[in-house]
């Protein structure tokens, strides 16, 4: 089975500087990594392929652009990011979903 991924969450503030980032991007491109743990946080993965990986996220910035995943990948939430799924498991049963009235 073979994904295709593109998926940005490189949220830029609205002052946003580029000659003051607020948070330090890796840049991870044209490459293929084979049963690999992959940090996801401050990373940005452009035309990169994913066999089999495990990917572990922790709630910082990140993003994927043109990127394939083949095989069985895993995901593997650890601080904010296990949390929030945590918490979003709890109140699962009675959530709706949508922009909330201001």
């Amino acid at each position: 089975m073979e994904t295709q991924i593109h998926l940005n969450q490189l949220d830029m503030p609205s002052d946003y500087d580029e000659t003051r980032r607020p948070y330090e991007i890796e840049f991870v491109k044209d490459q293929t990594f084979e049963g690999k743990r992959i940090l996801v946080d401050n990373r940005q993965f452009e035309n990169c392929q994913f066999h089999n990986c495990n990917f572990v996220y922790s709630g910082a910035h990140f993003a994927f652009a043109n990127c394939v995943l083949k095989g069985t990948c895993m995901f593997s939430p650890t601080g904010a990011a296990y949390k929030a799924l945590r918490l979003f498991h709890a109140l699962e049963p009675q959530l709706s979903f949508g922009i909330p009235p201001m």
